[in-house]
């Protein structure tokens, strides 16, 4: 009987998360196809998805052709191939090739509902009731948005932390942060059972191995991040565990190479030009003692010492006033202390680097979110010592009424009935009506990168690009 109780609770909270999601995601869509009816719906997608979303879109239809050497160009041919972060565009591949681009629409919906799904199952860790922990979730999505809105300071890291925790932006942090959420889950998940169980090994292979060919930096915090964990849990049992369960460890290895083998095989046989305008430099000892030495020196400013003080506080506040939640906060530490380490450590035993401020954006996602948890332990302590009965279904459900309205009244404003955009659709609509037109043959000229990007997507095989 307790059995068929959970049961419907878990489906009754699933059902609300769908509805949560969806209202999320339907406004921006609503607006289009009713202001644009007739919209060729690859520009469409082009034209509603979120910042530069549509400039990655092509990767989605290298992995569908199985090209990935095509230089779009009629007269030069590249040896070697493109990088693509296949883990944060597999679904989108998949959904292009059975279901068309249409997909992509779907996929939207089920990216909010996954993250609205994980950090449910983050927040019920807590012992917070299923309707608060929907709440809390639903609000985490808006956090991005509403710190940008008001941060009337114009505060460097909180504008660093809206636009790279979560949003809409195709590939990242649409899908590739989701791993990043789900690897926590896991280790949440795994805090008081043997981590070597294959429920945990398994799921944990398969997500970072997709984030390896995501987003390479989320991997190097995952790993290090791991290795932290283990050793915190099983100190110094550590390679007598790793003995024991050598087996499922191995399984978990061969899982995680399988998975990664197809990018680690473009990545191998890569376009050294493109390798190069993807901004990826050799190192030698003296520019890695020079990038240490750059870090080393913001590590250790005042405002960044004044966190560490805040950290080591709140650690302390929580270690002795609430144990319960002890060992979960101390995930959300390890992630914060990993991000903080995997700098010096990648610049140390790479040979090149490439854009290293995503390991700042990475610190400071792991820093507020290590805040958020904090306040939210906190809160749910209280909540659970001294429950306000009245206010069980209120104060949740208007979080979330404020936070789904809050989140489409700030996207219905980027909607707007421009004359450019009907301009293009006209243009589509002449290029679709010449039937004299071959698409495989033809050179296509656009100063307009989501002209230029219907065009890849429509298998328009040379361009000229300027």
């Amino acid at each position: 009987m307790k059995n068929m109780r959970n049961n419907y609770l878990n489906y009754i909270n699933i059902l609300i998360l769908l509805i949560v999601s969806f209202t999320f995601f339907i406004g921006k869509w609503l607006i289009s196809f009713s202001n644009f009816p007739d919209e060729d719906i690859t520009l469409r997608l082009i034209t509603e998805s979120h910042e530069d979303s549509f400039m990655y879109f092509h990767y989605v239809n290298s992995i569908v052709n199985l090209d990935f050497n095509n230089t779009f160009s009629s007269e030069t041919n590249e040896k070697g191939l493109m990088i693509i972060p296949i883990g944060s565009v597999i679904f989108h591949t998949l959904g292009l090739k059975i279901f068309g681009i249409k997909s992509f629409i779907v996929l939207e919906f089920l990216a909010i509902f996954f993250f609205l799904f994980i950090f449910f199952l983050i927040f019920k860790k807590f012992k917070i009731s299923d309707l608060s922990s929907i709440s809390l979730s639903s609000l985490m999505f808006v956090i991005p948005l509403f710190f940008l809105k008001f941060n009337f300071l114009n505060i460097e890291e909180i504008n660093t932390f809206s636009k790279n925790f979560y949003n809409l932006r195709f590939p990242r942090p649409l899908i590739a942060q989701l791993y990043f959420f789900s690897f926590i889950y896991i280790l949440l998940a795994s805090v008081n059972k043997n981590f070597y169980e294959k429920k945990f090994l398994m799921p944990l292979s398969i997500i970072m191995s997709l984030s390896l060919s995501s987003f390479f930096f989320i991997f190097v915090n995952q790993l290090v991040s791991l290795l932290i964990f283990l050793l915190i849990k099983y100190k110094f049992n550590f390679f007598k565990e790793i003995r024991l369960n050598y087996k499922n460890i191995l399984l978990c290895i061969i899982t995680f190479i399988l998975v990664s083998l197809p990018f680690l095989t473009l990545i191998l046989d890569a376009n050294e030009d493109y390798i190069e305008r993807l901004g990826v430099n050799k190192i030698d000892i003296t520019e890695k003692i020079f990038l240490i030495d750059h870090y080393l020196s913001k590590l250790f400013r005042l405002k960044a010492i004044l966190l560490y003080l805040v950290v080591i506080f709140l650690t302390i506040i929580h270690k002795k006033f609430f144990k319960n939640n002890f060992e979960l906060i101390k995930i959300f530490l390890i992630i914060f202390i990993a991000s903080i380490i995997s700098p010096i450590l990648f610049v140390i035993f790479s040979s090149k680097v490439s854009f290293l401020y995503h390991f700042n954006n990475i610190v400071i996602i792991s820093t507020v979110l290590l805040m958020i948890i904090f306040i939210i332990s906190f809160i749910s302590k209280i909540f659970i010592k001294y429950p306000i009965k009245k206010f069980n279904y209120f104060i949740p459900a208007v979080i979330i009424l404020f936070s789904t309205s809050f989140f489409n009244i700030e996207n219905l404003k980027k909607t707007k009935n421009n004359q450019k955009r009907y301009e293009k659709n006209e243009t589509i609509s002449l290029i679709k009506k010449n039937k004299k037109l071959n698409f495989k043959k033809i050179t296509f000229l656009s100063f307009d990168d989501e002209i230029m990007v219907w065009a890849v997507l429509n298998n328009i095989n040379y361009l000229k690009i300027i």
